[in-house]
């Protein structure tokens, strides 16, 4: 995100992967939602809205950077790991530990994952179907 986002429009950018209540709590999402209250950044920061806060001149830059640090693993990974933390945050820990076991059993004989070992002695990166 890059400047303010408000109301229904934060709750929108957030939609694709979390939950604006879930992430900081019902009272400041009731709060930020029904006033269209501005958080600064490190507001934003401290109550876990956003992961990193960057000076204008680097944002574009540190984004590119994560960015390219995720697409260097499987895709198939990526979508089962946010699967799993969608469905296992509001689990117990037993079930999120079966939940995460179920899954990820049969990622141990995957393409992406005989392709990251076989990549890793052969000492180059990985090339996931994509």
């Amino acid at each position: 995100m890059n400047g303010f986002c408000f109301g229904g429009g934060l709750e929108f950018a957030l939609c694709a992967d979390i939950r604006l209540p879930r992430t900081v709590g019902k009272s400041n999402a009731k709060e930020m939602l029904f006033t269209g209250k501005r958080v600064k950044a490190q507001e934003a920061l401290e109550m876990g809205l956003v992961n990193h806060v960057y000076p204008m001149d680097e944002l574009m830059g540190k984004a590119l950077e994560l960015a390219e640090m995720m697409v260097r693993n499987s895709p198939n990974a990526i979508a089962k790991i946010k699967m799993l933390v969608e469905k296992g945050v509001d689990m117990d820990l037993e079930d999120g530990i079966t939940l995460e076991s179920d899954y990820s059993a049969p990622n141990f004989e995957s393409r992406d994952q005989l392709e990251g070992i076989q990549a890793f002695f052969e000492k180059r990166k990985p090339n996931y179907r994509r």
